[in-house]
């Protein structure tokens, strides 16, 4: 998700295309950085979907990213709000996909509130992590989280072809919907 948000950016703070779109994977999947805190205490799922996984945790990424970059002689705002998306893209696909792991959901609102959402339909598999470092070494090779990667690769192929071709197209299609809102207010005033 990080990548297809840093294609509809055009920020000239990298000097190739392709750091951009890491930069932007990297903040994509930075709420994801409390596994770490648990498989440092043998528990990977211990602070997993906590306030890492918050528009106020994504915003204060956005925040740190702006002032670094700032400083850098960059402006504050364009980077803020892509490294903002960035970072809250991942708590809104965590939001759509299967949970069945308690507490249910994210933690969206953090620090405002501490409750937990999940969507009532869900977009992506769950995963089954296991609850010690062991289990989640083996359910990297397990045939369910395979074909739950499979198929978001498989959804993610769509939304990247679907962006390419609005990017190849955007003009003819702004074209048109002009040509349609002038025929429109013509046929209203006649």
């Amino acid at each position: 998700m990080g990548c297809l948000i840093a294609r509809q950016h055009g920020l000239s703070y990298f000097d190739k295309p392709w750091k951009l779109a890491v930069f932007c994977a990297v903040l994509a999947n930075l709420p994801d950085v409390d596994y770490f805190f648990g498989i440092m205490q043998g528990l990977p799922n211990l602070y997993h979907r906590h306030f890492t996984h918050s528009f106020g945790f994504s915003l204060l990424v956005g925040a740190a990213c702006g002032l670094f970059f700032q400083w850098r002689g960059h402006r504050f705002w364009p980077m803020f709000s892509l490294s903002s998306a960035a970072c809250a893209s991942h708590v809104l696909l965590d939001f759509l996909g299967l949970d069945t792991s308690t507490p249910h959901g994210v933690i969206a609102f953090w620090p405002f509130s501490d409750a937990y959402y999940m969507s009532p339909v869900s977009v992506f598999s769950n995963l089954k992590k296991g609850e010690t470092v062991a289990d989640l070494v083996k359910a990297i090779i397990n045939l369910h989280n395979i074909l739950a990667l499979i198929r978001e690769i498989v959804i993610f192929t769509l939304l990247l072809a679907l962006q390419n071709w609005f990017m190849k197209n955007r003009l003819a299609l702004v074209t048109m919907f002009k040509s349609r809102t002038r025929t429109r207010q013509n046929v209203e005033r006649a």
